[in-house]
């Protein structure tokens, strides 16, 4: 009695002074030969002390009577110390709460989400089946997964349901580690699930190095990644309304250690993209699902000097249709409401700035490209798993419009309104006013993307074109161009000019002379075109009509006449047709590349020539050999005759 008071009244209290109730604690009841055979009552009064000490201290594990001298459970005794140390219960559970910790309840979700194979939220009996396969290593019956559906739907520590639909929710997949925790007292099990995936001690998430691991080049989204978002999306819009509300973004990113925000938020943008060259613009985000604009237009883009996009002075044909939707970047607090392509987009976007960043972070949400997924030893026991047929993940490439992303380099003089044309294509739709900006001291992203329509074999069919812009500071502009002819960062080069100052096109001149190479595809666009008058006595204004004679003479686009402001107050249309000249502009390189036409027109008479040279040769040359096989067939043919009547005659005696 007086060992026992001791502990409780002086050891159990200093240890947890000093450790802070985190060092596990294993009391020994030694001595267990010398007690009598004791009644039911005196039994009934120690169990009630020892209870009452290990919830009074909760970081005491296990309480074993032992005797030293008999050896008696003292196997026992050191295999529960052993497992106190090896399988440590603060990372998994709060004592203080009696509920599995936060840390522990996001890397469960996220090994969750690893084998929700159909993306449903939900998991099948095949699904935990192939789990309990894989991971564990022995193989379930159909016995037992009744039972367990029995048994975490009667231990549910949580308000929210373990089992719908016959499967078992993220919560019931938490219940079943609850019951190993506080029920069987095997942590060991969780242990072994969390270590297998790559957590440590503290559940942090080992990156293995080749998630990271990108070709030179290789900037985009791969099928997999784009089928995982898709999912994603579409899982967590609960409302099937096609946008993703705020509570859905925060609920993908929950799996998350740290905040459950994106990584294209500026709290975790400017941790993320610290050490890379461009980093994500720090604006506020629109709901895109209130800023849809159509437009009629649809102009050509084929034919050396037929216009894509016209200004106030310049026609274009048009005959076909087109719908541009903006997507800016984020607010500051809060996230914001997302449609499916703005949340794509904003992927190809943060993909363009750090491909591995993106790599990084799919992984953190539960995705495995498949040339990582990890191998698991085979299992000899598959009664069950022979009956069960894992669900295919459903194919969303199937119901996904085709997309392709442009990486837009956005370059200007200082003052011509790089920043503020940028904000009122993407965030066209947000309160903000495009004209109040900051300057700009290191290279940003943005995105939009637009709708367009293309014949494929004869049938038209609707895709998609993400836009990626990166503006480019002046600070970095000399750098960056030095190498520019051999660089693949981008897919088309936007010079932006301001149209009421000829100097700051002359700056775009003079980049064009020193840099580029004729291989470079670029566009013109003039800014504040609300500040000038484009019409003069009939004429085009001077900075105006300068820029449209070097387009003439480098036979590309004629350069479009816009302005932040007007594409800010008026229709959508303004920006729409605005969006659509540069990702044509983009995608057809055919008049962005100077005198593309010219040169696809001299390859091809010069192709033609080369072919009919050939015709004309091989005619020669067949011509040739058939003449000579007439004249060998011909004179073997009088060869006789000739010899019969060249021999000499004899002369009879």
């Amino acid at each position: 009695e007086e060992t026992f008071r001791r502990l409780e009244t002086h050891w159990l209290p200093m240890i947890a002074r000093h450790y802070q109730d985190e060092l596990p604690v294993i009391l020994a009841g030694n001595k267990l030969d010398m007690i009598p055979t004791p009644d039911e009552q005196s039994l009934m009064r120690s169990r009630q002390q020892i209870v009452t000490l290990m919830q009074r201290f909760k970081f005491v594990r296990q309480f074993v009577m032992c005797s030293a001298r008999e050896l008696r459970n003292m196997d026992d005794l050191f295999l529960k110390a052993q497992q106190a140390v090896l399988y440590p219960i603060s990372p998994l559970y709060d004592l203080d709460s009696s509920r599995i910790t936060k840390a522990c309840r996001k890397a469960l979700t996220r090994i969750f989400r690893l084998y929700d194979k159909d993306n449903d939220g939900l998991l099948s009996d095949s699904e935990v089946a192939s789990f309990q396969t894989q991971i564990l290593n022995t193989s379930w019956t159909e016995k037992d997964v009744v039972g367990w559906k029995k048994v975490v739907a009667r231990n549910n520590p949580s308000e929210e349901a373990v089992v719908r639909d016959s499967k078992f929710t993220v919560a019931g997949f938490l219940a079943i580690f609850d019951v190993f925790i506080t029920n069987k007292n095997r942590l060991d099990i969780p242990w072994r699930v969390l270590r297998r995936f790559g957590y440590s001690d503290d559940l942090e998430l080992t990156i293995p190095p080749s998630v990271t691991e990108v070709e030179e080049g290789n900037w985009k989204l791969t099928p997999s990644a784009r089928q995982f978002l898709a999912a994603m999306f579409h899982q967590f819009d609960k409302d099937n309304d096609g946008v993703l509300s705020p509570d859905g973004i925060t609920a993908i990113f929950s799996v998350h250690q740290g905040p459950a925000l994106p990584p294209w938020h500026p709290y975790r943008a400017k941790e993320l993209f610290r050490d890379c060259d461009t980093t994500v613009r720090m604006t506020p985000m629109i709901d895109p699902a209130s800023d849809l604009h159509f437009s009629t237009g649809d102009p050509s883009i084929s034919a050396s000097g037929v216009t894509i996009m016209s200004n106030l002075t310049i026609p274009s044909s048009l005959g076909g249709s087109a719908t541009v939707i903006s997507a800016g970047s984020h607010d500051p607090i809060n996230t914001e409401s997302m449609d499916f392509l703005d949340w794509i987009g904003h992927w190809h976007m943060i993909s363009c700035i750090s491909p591995a960043v993106v790599r990084e972070e799919l992984f953190l949400l539960g995705h495995l490209e498949p040339k990582i997924t990890p191998s698991f030893p085979p299992n000899r026991k598959e009664s069950y798993r022979k009956k069960s047929v894992v669900p295919d993940a459903v194919n969303y490439s199937k119901i996904l419009l085709p997309s392709e992303e442009k990486r837009v380099l956005v370059v200007g003089g200082q003052g011509c309104g790089k920043t503020s044309f940028i904000k009122s294509l993407c965030d066209g739709g947000d309160d903000t006013d495009p004209l109040q900006t900051s300057h700009t001291s290191k290279a940003e992203a943005s995105n939009t993307y637009i709708k367009l329509k293309r014949k494929n074999r004869m049938v038209e069919e609707e895709f998609v074109v993400h836009l990626i812009f990166l503006e480019l500071p002046e600070k970095q502009r000399d750098g960056y161009f030095a190498q520019i002819n051999d660089n693949t960062s981008f897919d088309l080069l936007l010079f932006l000019f301001d149209s009421t100052d000829g100097a700051s096109f002359d700056t775009l001149k003079t980049i064009e002379l020193a840099y580029l190479s004729e291989e470079v595809p670029r566009v013109y666009l003039a800014t504040k075109s609300d500040l000038c008058d484009l019409e003069s006595s009939g004429n085009l204004a001077s900075v105006v009509k300068r820029a449209l004679e070097h387009c003439e003479e480098l036979d590309i686009e004629p350069p479009l006449v816009t302005s932040a402001a007007d594409i800010a107050n008026k229709s959508g249309d303004h920006r729409t047709r605005t969006v659509e000249h540069i990702a044509k502009c983009a995608i057809e390189k055919a008049r962005a590349r100077p005198h593309a036409e010219r040169k696809r027109q001299e390859a091809a008479h010069i192709r033609s020539l080369k072919w009919w040279g050939g015709m004309v040769a091989a005619a020669v040359i067949f011509s040739i050999f058939w003449g000579r096989n007439r004249k060998n067939e011909t004179e073997d043919r009088v060869g006789w005759w000739k010899a019969w009547f060249s021999q000499p005659k004899k002369i009879q005696a």
